[in-house]
């Protein structure tokens, strides 16, 4: 059975949200939240309206031969837009893999994490790592990145991605943007 819970918290340009938890096979719907007008104004340049999306896509892969057998597998795809009504301005990706056996999660591949952004727009990929331990109930994994234009890079708006996988297959993803995170 699929559990979802989804929480937005948007004041004051702040953007956060979570997915939590969920089965290892399985998609979240998008979650689509809008940005702070001052925010869009300042990576776009136009008035806006401006808005995120996050979609998370779970994919179960082959398993893995282990001491008990064999210990199923799966991996994350994590993106994050940033959008107007007819352009993408930057699109963050994050995927990692793991395999659970019940009680303990570990490290399969990755992280990797990178940053698109269209014409007259710039990203840093600031960190991206395995945060937490190996084979333990749950893992963790992380992107730090910003966003800032070309004309005004020196005004940069931070986000933040985290993945967690749990020993019993289940996940959850948060994220936050903007200079408050």
């Amino acid at each position: 059975m699929k559990k979802l819970a989804v929480a937005l918290l948007a004041s004051s340009g702040l953007w956060l949200a979570q997915l939590a938890p969920v089965s290892a096979a399985g998609n979240s719907p998008d979650i689509v939240t809008p940005v702070a007008p001052a925010t869009c104004t300042q990576l776009t340049g136009t008035s806006g309206p401006c808005y995120i999306v996050m979609s998370v896509m779970s994919v179960r892969t082959a398993s893995r031969v282990s001491p008990n057998g064999s210990d199923p597998c799966g991996s994350l795809h994590t993106t994050w837009k940033f959008n107007s009504l007819f352009y993408t301005y930057a699109t963050v990706y994050m995927n990692a893999g793991w395999c659970w056996d019940g009680s303990n999660a570990s490290q399969n591949w990755g992280p990797q994490c990178y940053v698109q952004t269209g014409v007259g727009e710039g990203s840093d990929q600031n960190s991206c790592s395995w945060t937490s331990g190996n084979n333990q109930w749950q893992l963790s994994d992380s992107s730090n990145f910003d966003l800032w234009r070309w004309v005004t890079p020196w005004y940069k708006h931070y986000g933040w991605i985290h993945q967690f996988m749990r020993g019993n297959g289940t996940w959850n993803v948060t994220m936050c943007f903007d200079n408050n995170c």
